[in-house]
Formats: structure tokens, sequence, C-alpha cells
């Protein structure tokens, strides 16, 4: 009986070292497996990363940023080709304004000089450029942009200097239609079918026009292309220059008479002086006569 349990012990214990040792290898397996995994050793290093770190000797082209290790096109704008300027990394056209100096571009947007959309974008430019007109600046686009209420001349869009605002009545020069008093329109006249000029007419109402809009009235295009109907001079006749030049004294040279339609004459007995040709009254100034005779002229009875 002892001797079997003796045995029977025996046989328990081996089997034990048997699984003891199977385990043993098992774990050893997994340890190899697991240390396979775990690459223990040092990485090279990638190789996009090497291409990616710079230094200012490095790059072909741009600056080293060293931040990111990259080379960019600037990092100031000394960076930059002349006339660019460095925004974000970028060499640019412009950052602000002060970079655009041309009229025809002066408006940073989008870090691009482009054309100006009101008259603040061309502040910033050298001259009397106030005003933006069609993109473009210019002295003025408005009579806002002028000073000491002159007009702004559409035809060039410059100031005025002799024009003020609502300051010109009939047959008075004018620039636009602000230079022109009220019920006076700033329109094109003509001499002899030769243009001169803008000048503030009458604006006709019924049959109105006196002294010395002889011709009467008549439809034109002021001189922002709106029909008006206003009263005249007789074109083919006189000018609006040369009513104003009625009794300048002159001499027989009638050098002083240079207006068109003008003309150096002798007044009676007296002095000479410049007057112009009339069909009747109308076409005189006030309280002035034409006399009824064949080539007339304004005051000589």
């Amino acid at each position: 009986m002892l001797r079997c349990s003796g045995f029977l012990m025996k046989f328990i214990l081996l089997v034990f070292l048997v699984a003891s040792s199977g385990c043993l290898d098992e774990a050893k397996e997994l340890n190899a497996i697991d240390a396979g995994d775990r690459d223990t050793t040092t990485l090279a290093p990638d190789s996009t990363d090497s291409v990616n770190r710079c230094d200012t000797a490095g790059c072909q082209e741009g600056v080293c940023d060293v931040e990111s290790g990259a080379c960019v096109e600037c990092k100031n704008s000394s960076d930059c080709p002349d006339s660019k300027y460095c925004a974000e990394m970028t060499c640019v056209q412009c950052t602000n304004e002060n970079h655009c100096s041309t009229p025809q571009a002066s408006k940073c947007e989008a870090n691009s000089c482009v054309q100006c959309s009101e008259g603040a974008d061309c502040a910033h430019l050298n001259g009397n450029l106030r005003g933006c007109a069609e993109g473009v600046c210019v002295g003025c686009a408005t009579d806002a942009d002028c000073q000491n209420s002159f007009v702004c001349d559409l035809r060039t869009h410059t100031c005025s200097t002799t024009i003020k605002f609502n300051s010109q009545d009939g047959c008075k020069p004018c620039v636009s239609l602000s230079s022109c008093k009220r019920d006076f329109a700033c329109v094109p006249l003509e001499f002899k079918q030769q243009p001169q000029g803008y000048y503030c007419m009458p604006v006709a109402t019924s049959d109105n026009c006196s002294s010395p809009y002889g011709y009467g009235s008549d439809e034109r295009l002021d001189i922002s292309d709106t029909s008006v109907v206003v009263c005249v001079p007789d074109e083919k006749l006189t000018t609006c220059d040369a009513i104003f030049q009625y009794k300048k004294v002159c001499t027989l040279s009638g050098n002083e008479c240079d207006a068109p339609g003008s003309s150096c004459e002798q007044f009676g007995q007296g002095n000479f002086a410049c007057t112009y040709p009339c069909l009747n009254d109308k076409y005189c100034r006030s309280s002035v006569t034409c006399p009824m005779t064949l080539d007339a002229f304004c005051g000589l009875d």
C-alpha cells in the first residue's frame, strides 16, 4: 500500500514538471514574439524630414523658416524682389494702400493693387487727386472734392479756380450744372457752327426769352447730356463773350474786341467801342436798341 502511494506521488510530480516545462516554453515563445513587435533600435530619420529640414544655405529658392524647418518665399519684405512685399511668407504686390502708387490702381485689395472705388482710395497719392471716376483717381469727381466752394469741371475732372458753386448767371461760362444759378442750365453754344464752350443759359418757360437772347428758345443737351430747352443768342451773328464786351473802348485796330462776333465801331461822333450785330432790340442788352438798318449793330443809331 505504501509502495503504491509512493509511486502515485512520483507520477503526479512527473506530470507537473512536464506541464511546467511546456508553459515555460510557451512563455519564452510569447516573449520572443512580443520582443519582435517592439523595435527598440534607434530609427533613421525619415527621408521627407531630411528634405523639409532646412537652413538658409540649403534653400535653393527663398529663405529658411527655422520654426517650421521649411524653405519659404520670404520672411520679410527685404527677401522679395523690387516692388514686392512679404505677407504670410509670400511675396505680394501690396499689403496696404501706400504700396499702390498709380491713379489707375490705387487700392490694395487681397494683396493686389486694383482700381479705386471711392475718393478715399486716392488720398495717399501725391498731387491733388481727391476723387475717383470710373476706377481712376482724378482731381475731382464731385464738387465735394474741391475746396473753397469751387466746382468740379466734369469734362477734365479738375477743380475750377475761377467758378464757384451756383455763381454764374446768363451767358456766363460754366463747367458743371452746379456752376449756374437757379433756373439756368449749362449748355454748349456755337458761333457760325464752331463750338464756343459751355455757358449758363436761362431755362425757357413758354415765351420768356428776353434781351439779349434774340434767337429765342432752343433744345440742347446740357453738360450732363440731359435734354433741356433754353434761351440762346443768335449763334450766326454773335456770342455770349461778344455781348459782355459791349461798349468796351477800342481803337481802330479793333484788337480789344477779340471775342467771336464782336466788332469795334464808332458810336456817333464819339469814341470807338465794341458792339455786335443785331436784327432787333431783343438781340441787344437791356435798354440798348438795334437800328432798323442793314448790317445793324447794337447801340449804333
